[in-house]
């Protein structure tokens, strides 16, 4: 081999490797936008490319509804409305967001900006929502306010058109609802209640089942590919799973101190649980076994998890802590996870004042959207807009 050959080789083997550094330095951080007061409910319709983010303007129950492009980060239009929704859905084949309001249902013109119309229903406390867009239905489930004294908590789950906004069947539920799921394929709803996962037909709105899931349900998912529910209990630390046509309880999994929130790959079929242990982790579950594959050491306070399956990554969250006294480092974090292996892939840091609540994707702009508390700052949030594919 000539002298200059080899020279040439090895200039095209430097600038290679000094590319692969820089591309393993790039910030992924492609804009952060500051809100006002963050109530905890953000969607995605990725056929739109916008992100609906609730926001309170002030006292009486007012607010606005942000729309934020996903893949620059710029604001599209504030939509006002009159009662802020606890709960947002997107029906990504009409390109309508739904928002469960103590009052109704609103239903949002996301193109126009307007709120198209309003579906009226009895007074619900925290309503929690849910989209069929196979059937064009809308499940809305909420606890009903009794001021009589010591009566048992109820909710009322209702099924709607959700074009007209009629209401196609409803049923009373015990305890109160916190959290919901649906799937198309089996035609059914799911309810977290203050024990239990009510099973829903969405066709009569007959409850089919209501399934003891242990002491303290808190967040579920459902995997459409697997048939099955996965439900948290941070009663127990453990995660229960359902079969998602009868109900039924097929197993329950050991995971983390103090479960918190999960997510479902279907191309790897892993279920990512988030620990809310100070020191936090990330149990991998096989979503078809239920069987632990491993636990994973992920940032301070992990709070939220979100799957983007284009790149195969994992979304983790991590809230930071407010006690200095911790002796560990407050700060808001987000890791990223190898859907497949679990590895830890990198940390990315937010800012110093930030901590994070939420993380949602728009796998079509890969982007991920981590929602953040701002120290320091009265009634105020921010969104980081990061690049899922670098």
């Amino acid at each position: 081999m000539s002298r200059h050959l080899l020279m040439a080789i090895l200039v095209v083997v430097g600038m290679l490797g000094g590319q692969a550094v820089r591309q393993g330095h790039v910030n992924p951080v492609v804009r952060t936008v500051m809100l006002r007061q963050f109530l905890g409910t953000v969607v995605v319709d990725e056929h739109l490319g916008q992100a609906f983010i609730a926001t309170s303007v002030g006292q009486g129950g007012a607010g606005s509804i942000m729309a934020l492009d996903t893949r620059m980060g710029a604001r599209i239009r504030t939509i006002a409305v009159r009662q802020v929704p606890w709960a947002l859905a997107v029906d990504a084949r009409t390109d309508t967001v739904f928002g469960a309001t103590r009052n109704g249902v609103l239903a949002i013109n996301p193109r126009a900006g307007t709120v198209a119309h309003v579906i009226t229903l009895p007074a619900l406390t925290n309503p929690v929502l849910g989209v069929d867009e196979q059937a064009n239905r809308l499940v809305v489930a909420g606890s009903v306010p009794d001021t009589r004294p010591y009566a048992s908590p109820r909710s009322v789950v209702d099924v709607l058109d959700a074009q007209s906004g009629t209401l196609l069947h409803g049923s009373m539920l015990r305890g109160r609802a916190t959290a919901i799921a649906v799937d198309a394929r089996t035609d059914r709803a799911f309810v977290v209640q203050d024990d239990s996962v009510a099973v829903v037909s969405m066709t009569n709105g007959q409850i089919i089942r209501h399934v003891p899931v242990g002491r303290g349900p808190r967040a579920m998912a459902v995997d459409i590919a697997t048939g099955r529910v996965f439900v948290i209990d941070d009663g127990t630390a453990s995660v229960r799973v359902l079969d998602a046509r009868t109900g039924a309880l097929i197993g329950t999994v050991p995971v983390g101190v103090e479960p918190w929130a999960l997510a479902v790959d279907e191309r790897t079929n892993h279920v990512f649980v988030v620990n809310q242990a100070v020191r936090g982790t990330v149990s991998m579950l096989d979503a078809i076994s239920g069987r632990l594959l491993r636990t994973i050491e992920v940032g301070v306070n992990p709070v939220a998890v979100a799957t983007e399956a284009r790149s195969g990554r994992v979304f983790v969250a991590n809230g930071g802590v407010l006690h200095s006294s911790a002796n560990i480092n407050p700060t808001g974090s987000v890791t990223e996870l190898d859907a497949m292996s679990g590895t830890p892939l990198r940390t990315i840091p937010l800012s110093n004042s930030f901590l994070p609540r939420i993380v949602a994707i728009d796998e079509q702009a890969g982007r991920a959207l981590v929602v953040s508390d701002v120290l320091g700052v009265s009634g105020s949030s921010a969104v980081t807009l990061l690049d899922a594919t670098r």
